[in-house]
């Protein structure tokens, strides 16, 4: 499954301040360089007390931008509304995003485009990063690839490359994500062309772009439509279940059933599949579940016996003699 959108989008434009406070907006702590924030029911947050402008800065994170399209909004439309209103776009993010299938293009892969002189970008000047984040524990270990100059990121813009799937806790090489961060007049020239054409993968290899089978596939094939997603507030939340149940259903299951046949045929029985239900929380379901099911059978016996007039006669005299009684004892 393959996601090609934008996520993150700033741009400053002529906006009263007291727009935000006449419409009762959420006030957050403002950012660097700014004084004031205000927040919108659809997310979207303004800044105000830049002391060198008198616009407000609009930002849109990778949330307000997933709500908009599940109102069935296109990039493209998003972004018009803001830049037809003046807006004038300082930073925004494109990201092309890899769920594991048949299958996913990893850190490896781009470190290796990087090696062997595959990659067409301004930003290979800035040379190649890979950051890698030292668990405390005994855990998966997030690391990122950059390809650009981290001191001037801030004007220039970077690219980078994650594993999503540790960042979700899903796990190594369940999710990979590409980003192209784009700042300053050229963030502006590709809100411009996404307005227009609404063409994510193009203008993201207008400013990183690889001679590679694996990045063509990631930038030609259909993506997933995801726009009519309910919830979307939840969107992490949301990708992470669904991420981590495709991850048990194709690649766990499949490894329980051959491990419960290997044990069918070798005589062990069943004390290993105890032990895993037991640890996944699934024995009590297993359990709560039968005991449902051995009720509703003997309901049924009983109803066909014509017995269930009788309990129910039996449970009403119980709850009146219990409450007689407590009448008693409260004199």
């Amino acid at each position: 499954m393959i996601e090609r959108h934008l996520d993150y989008f700033a741009a400053s434009l002529h906006m009263p301040e007291k727009i935000c406070r006449d419409g009762g907006y959420k006030v957050v702590y403002p950012i660097a360089f700014y004084k004031r924030g205000y927040e919108d029911e659809n997310s979207v947050r303004y800044y105000y007390g830049n002391p060198n402008s008198k616009k407000a800065l609009a930002v849109l994170s990778g949330q307000s931008l997933a709500a908009f399209r599940s109102l069935e909004n296109t990039d493209a439309q998003i972004i018009d509304a803001f830049l037809s209103r003046g807006a004038r776009c300082s930073r925004i993010d494109l990201a092309v995003t890899e769920w594991v299938e048949d299958t996913l293009v990893t850190l490896e892969d781009v470190e290796q485009w990087y090696k062997q002189d595959k990659i067409t970008s301004s930003w290979l000047s800035g040379g190649c990063k890979m950051i890698v984040d030292v668990p405390k524990e005994d855990l998966n270990v997030a690391q990122t690839i950059y390809i650009g100059s981290q001191s001037d990121r801030g004007k220039k813009g970077i690219f980078r490359a994650y594993d999503k799937g540790v960042e979700m806790d899903l796990g190594q090489f369940m999710v990979t994500r590409l980003e192209v961060e784009d700042r300053g007049d050229k963030a502006n020239v590709s809100a411009n062309r996404i307005a227009k054409t609404n063409d994510v993968a193009g203008v993201f290899r207008t400013r990183f772009n690889v001679d590679d089978e694996q990045f063509e596939r990631l930038m030609q094939s259909p993506v997933a439509e995801l726009t009519r997603r309910s919830a979307l507030p939840k969107r992490d939340a949301i990708d992470t279940a669904a991420g981590r149940w495709q991850w048990l259903i194709q690649k766990i299951a499949p490894s329980v059933r051959q491990a419960i046949a290997d044990d069918e045929m070798l005589d062990l029985g069943d004390a290993n599949l105890t032990k895993f239900l037991t640890a996944a929380g699934l024995l009590d379901v297993m359990r709560d579940g039968a005991n449902d099911l051995a009720n509703k059978l003997y309901y049924d016996k009983l109803l066909k016996a014509g017995l269930d007039e009788r309990l129910e006669h039996r449970k009403e005299d119980a709850q009146c003699l219990t409450w007689k009684a407590s009448r008693i004892e409260t004199g």
